[in-house]
């Protein structure tokens, strides 16, 4: 056996264990901060029952659990007496930007803002941001797809591919966030149907 040889053994060792590594620490960090999220929010909700907080840190206990600054204490508690609390929480910060203001007493509803309101609205949205990834994915790999088509003397097809496709990949992005976030929004709005609690909270609660 040559060096070379051993040289090649040795580096995709070298290279599994790397990944073998990578993938078993990303799961062990995943499960700590699982177990962290369970013991905040178990604290938390305990002091919240005891009705021991100052309104600075009630806001920002419940802005805590949902994982966004932008939202407020009501939005939060009124997600979390949904079914599936967890999921339905993921659904709002994907969405929330498409839904009406959430009032603060009375039979709470989530709602659409009105350009989403019609179901047709949001077809058509969907359907537009799945074009545009399939078109935007296209351009990120058409120096390869297209590699006899667009022949360029002065540029190899990886050159070509360090221009198409951070571009390519940028705007398929875009559009895969776009369509997650109406499908979020679908998903949460269908959601309270199964929703059966009247939920009454008063602003003067929160602060």
């Amino acid at each position: 056996m040559d060096v070379l040889t051993i040289t090649k053994i040795v580096g995709g060792l070298a290279a599994a264990l790397g990944i073998w590594k990578f993938i078993y620490e990303v799961r062990i960090n995943k499960k700590s901060q699982l177990r962290d999220e369970y013991k905040f929010s178990k604290e938390f909700f305990e002091t919240v029952k005891h009705n021991e907080l100052h309104p600075f840190s009630l806001e920002k206990g419940y802005q805590a659990i949902a994982g966004s600054r932008v939202l407020k204490a009501n939005e939060v508690e009124y997600i979390l007496s949904l079914e599936n609390p967890v999921q339905c929480l993921k659904d709002f910060v994907c969405s929330r930007s498409m839904m009406n203001k959430l009032e603060t007493e009375g039979n709470l509803r989530l709602s659409f803002k009105d350009k989403y309101k019609k179901t047709w609205s949001r077809t058509w949205r969907k359907y537009f941001y799945l074009f545009l990834y399939l078109v935007s994915a296209i351009i990120a790999m058409s120096p390869l797809l297209f590699s006899k088509y667009l022949i360029n003397e002065d540029a190899s097809i990886l050159e070509q591919l360090l221009i198409t496709f951070p571009f390519g990949v940028c705007y398929a992005w875009i559009s895969v966030s776009a369509y997650k976030k109406i499908k979020c929004g679908e998903a949460l709005i269908n959601n309270q149907k199964s929703h059966k609690k009247r939920v009454i909270l008063d602003v003067n609660d929160l602060r």
